[in-house]
């Protein structure tokens, strides 16, 4: 059966919705006249906007939804959604989130075949048709992801991170940089401090003092954030008497292009991180409690630097060790790297080994 409609549901998080979209051109080649739709958070939808291989964006407003001061009126914004997605009379709804409530949208979108993994949390295998048993749970979430589509009988091997950046962003960008008198003769270096745990970030100090190296070294080194760190940002550095260019902006394409335009991220586990990767941005990734293996930066030529502890990776969001994974990771070490892989020096770096990326333990 040739399906003409595909629900992907794939509501967060950014590095996961990052993660899921090689399945959009592998499903689009296997199923050419299906027409394709996506259930995705609004606050990310920016990041599938202009995608070649999508029709319908589905936008799943979660933070408003979850408010209970407004229960009567999100109850029917939610009734009114699933109609919406009811009235496309979807042939397979493929649930790649894994959680109760992207089951019940898979349920409820009326779909006769609804796919999703048979190790999926929170009950929601008990809402598909087809449930998919990986043979290696050990892969990257990428490869994760496309079992889906194999699973339709597709057999690509490509794997497209398309990300459509509108030229008012690159524009922007430019803009920005030209006016924080960045020259084109140097290297930017993008800095990401930020992730969603704690317990994945290096010590804000360390990433200081590493800006301080980079500049020393003749590189252009850009601390990125959002609003939410901005107060955060402002207090660490008033203090400096060179304080660093800071790029503060909500706007996923706009950090995308950003990122894009750079020589290289420096960052924690995160979702700048997985933009960068999708960019082919060279990234120099610090992991602490999460596997790089499953969700380290996607594809070669990355680096990942981590320690090898009894306890990680532990996928804990708070520490009893004080996050000494991320604290034995020097300085110097990080800068060494950074340098020999901006710097074009082929020497290999100890105790390295390759697997989708090159790691660094």
């Amino acid at each position: 059966m040739n399906p003409k409609n595909i629900l992907i549901i794939k509501p967060s998080s950014l590095g996961d919705v990052i993660h899921a979209l090689p399945v959009l051109k592998i499903l689009k080649n296997k199923f050419p006249d299906a027409k394709i739709s996506w259930v995705i958070n609004k606050e990310l939808s920016e990041l599938i906007e202009g995608n070649p291989y999508i029709d319908d964006i589905l936008l799943f407003q979660r933070k408003k939804w979850s408010k209970w001061m407004n229960f009567p009126s999100n109850v029917i914004e939610l009734i009114k959604f699933i109609i919406k997605i009811r009235k496309k009379k979807f042939d397979i709804a493929i649930d790649l989130q894994g959680l109760l409530r992207s089951g019940l949208i898979s349920f409820l979108s009326g779909s006769p075949r609804r796919i999703g993994f048979n190790n999926a949390r929170e009950f929601s295998p008990l809402f598909y048709t087809d449930k998919i048993s990986l043979p290696d749970k050990k892969i990257h979430s990428v490869e994760r992801y496309i079992y889906a589509a194999k699973s339709l009988g597709a057999n690509d091997t490509e794997r497209d991170f398309t990300i459509n950046i509108p030229n008012e962003d690159i524009d922007y960008v430019e803009d920005f940089l030209e006016e924080k008198g960045m020259n084109d003769s140097k290297k930017i270096v993008i800095v990401n401090p930020w992730a969603r745990w704690k317990t994945k970030c290096w010590p804000i100090d360390n990433y200081l003092s590493l800006i301080e190296r980079l500049k020393g070294e003749g590189f252009l080194p850009i601390l990125i954030g959002s609003n939410e760190f901005e107060e955060t940002i402002e207090g660490l550095i008033k203090e400096s008497s060179d304080p660093p260019i800071t790029f503060v902006d909500e706007r996923l394409k706009r950090l995308t292009a950003l990122i894009k335009r750079s020589s290289l991220i420096v960052t924690n586990d995160s979702g700048p991180m997985h933009i960068a990767a999708a960019v082919n941005t060279p990234v120099v990734a610090l992991f602490g409690p999460t596997n790089p293996l499953l969700t380290g930066p996607y594809g070669d030529g990355h680096i990942v630097i981590k320690k090898n502890m009894e306890c990680a990776p532990c996928l804990e969001r708070e520490c009893s060790k004080e996050q000494e994974c991320m604290k034995m990771i020097s300085v110097e070490e990080v800068m060494e790297i950074i340098k020999k892989r901006l710097c074009g020096n082929k020497t290999k770096v100890s105790n390295s080994f390759k697997n989708q990326n090159n790691q660094i333990t």
